[in-house]
């Protein structure tokens, strides 16, 4: 094939590529880009299962929600105080890259279906993640230190 017309196919199919359009448009924007994505919160359900390297892969698209810093007063603890999810489903590789922040969107119903209340904290593996209102704020506020004023033991 000629240098050229090879050329102009990498130039074509560049400018029809909508999601590497998005994320320059997301690299060049003076705003913050926080995305959204959800987590699986059982395997069950799902109706596959999604293996160990795919869940890693997704949670390094999120690794830009985790909290910050996470100081425990007691970690001898013998439960885990946070609600846990099996897998996050984050967005492509090419948008997770060109984000500012990203921040889960699921809601937990009450046993009637209805929704009350949102976690502010969802743990997946080791880590725990903000939600998108929390780093929506968080990002337009400056990232101001989360934590401030707390009594401080031993």
């Amino acid at each position: 094939m000629d240098r050229e017309v090879s050329d102009l196919l990498v130039e074509i199919k560049q400018d029809a590529d909508n999601d590497l359009i998005l994320s320059k448009a997301m690299r060049n924007s003076a705003a913050k880009v926080v995305l959204g994505y959800f987590f699986h919160m059982a395997e069950e359900g799902l109706g596959y299962r999604i293996d160990g390297q795919e869940i890693q892969g997704q949670m390094r698209r999120i690794a830009n929600s985790k909290y910050p810093l996470v100081i425990y007063s007691d970690k001898t603890l013998m439960a885990d105080p946070f609600i846990t999810a099996y897998a996050p489903e984050g967005n492509l590789d090419v948008l997770s890259e060109a984000a500012t922040a990203s921040g889960y969107f699921n809601m937990l119903p009450d046993p009637d279906g209805t929704v009350r209340w949102m976690p502010l904290i969802i743990k997946c593996g080791d880590e725990i993640f903000a939600p998108l209102s929390v780093q929506t704020l968080w990002q337009y506020l400056g990232r101001p230190q989360l934590m401030s004023g707390w009594p401080r033991t031993g």
